[in-house]
């Protein structure tokens, strides 16, 4: 039996949407092995229409299977699925999805909704690593910040999305965070003047022809450089981890497929997850040295009295969202992630040395890449 995959992302983004022709077919073609050819599922399809019309479909079972955000999860916490700030990197989060009982937290506070929306399954299978700090007109300093303008006068307007809009904007009230004015286009509203900093994606979706930075990438022209902001930061503070999950309706889950065909998709996702993983941790360095070779100045760091205040704002927000969610579901997600990271955090932090300090003057673990400023 074949069936269909939807998405409302576009298709074609190399990064962590992950919707190349490619990206789901780990999980096609285990699938399709493990069972002889009885679950096959076709290449991933864009619907046209918004998140909420995808979700709709999948529960109402006019579809088996969609590919989208995190957030698309119909739970009031499905923002700390997607990311937490200053929280959990990709390999913490997975630890805590599969191993701390985070998938069947989430699982619980589905099963509360009314039909249709808790005919669903959710299976991350894009946990995309840590972007970046993204693209700035100057050098990003506390006292820019504070003052909301660059050095020579202009108002710093930054694209940010999600909750860290208001985090910045809390903690930085003079630094404007206007919404986007053409829907996934960062760069084209770059060059229109809404924006002069802020962050979309990872080094790897930065370079992606498509919704990217760099539209005739590994060339500069067009590119967010090319276009005068050229200050590129490595170091992420938005996004230390982004869900993508594969939703499968849930009443065709339990009532038409097999146990065996369960076990099936359950282990095809799996698969899939670490296959992406493992290809979106590779390989970025060399992008970021592109970056430096066509004239972005690259930054290792950001300030870290800049990222303390924000930490602090990210509290802040956090606790106001918990307030405001009546359903308690939002403050009770939070409550599971924070519990989990104290209870394992000494561990992750000390576990192994730390990372500069393990490959740094060791020539045989040179980097190819050397950033302008620390």
């Amino acid at each position: 039996m074949s069936y269909a995959i939807e998405t409302n992302l576009a298709l074609g983004q190399l990064d962590d949407c992950g919707t190349t022709p490619d990206i789901l077919e780990p999980f096609r073609a285990a699938l399709n092995a493990m069972s002889g050819g009885a679950l096959v599922v076709d290449p991933l399809t864009n619907i046209g229409s918004s998140g909420a019309v995808l979700m709709s479909r999948l529960t109402a079972g006019t579809i088996q299977f969609a590919y989208g955000s995190s957030n698309r999860i119909p739970v009031p916490s499905n923002p700390l699925v997607y990311a937490h700030l200053f929280g959990m990197e990709v390999q913490e989060f997975c630890s805590w999805w599969y191993g701390g009982a985070g998938a069947a937290h989430i699982a619980s506070q589905i099963a509360t909704l009314a039909p249709p929306a808790n005919n669903l399954y959710v299976f991350p299978v894009n946990c995309a690593p840590g972007e970046s700090g993204g693209w700035y007109k100057e050098a990003v300093t506390m006292k820019k910040m504070l003052d909301g303008k660059w050095s020579d006068g202009s108002q710093i307007k930054l694209r940010l999305a999600d909750e860290c809009g208001p985090t910045h904007l809390l903690a930085f009230p003079n630094v404007t965070t206007p919404p986007p004015v053409l829907s996934g286009s960062w760069l084209q509203d770059a060059k229109n003047g809404v924006y002069n900093g802020g962050e979309l994606f990872s080094p790897l979706g930065d370079s992606s022809l498509v919704n990217g930075m760099f539209p005739n990438y590994p060339n500069v022209t067009g590119s967010i450089i090319d276009a005068g902001i050229k200050h590129y930061y490595i170091q992420t503070w938005q996004t230390p981890f982004r869900g993508r999950c594969l939703f499968v309706n849930k009443l065709f889950f339990d009532t038409v497929l097999t146990a065996a065909q369960q076990e099936m998709v359950t282990s095809a996702a799996y698969k899939c997850h670490m296959q992406i993983i493992a290809n979106q941790l590779q390989g970025q360095d060399a992008i970021i040295k592109q970056f430096q070779l066509l004239g972005g100045i690259i930054h290792e760091k950001l300030p870290s009295d800049y990222l303390m205040s924000l930490r602090s704002a990210t509290d802040e927000i956090y606790r106001q969202n918990s307030v405001a969610d009546l359903t308690g579901f939002y403050g009770a997600t939070l409550a599971h992630q924070r519990d989990f990271i104290r209870k394992n955090h000494v561990r992750w932090q000390s576990g192994n040395l730390d990372r500069t300090w393990r490959f740094k003057s060791r020539l045989n673990y040179e980097s190819d890449l050397h950033p302008d400023t620390w």
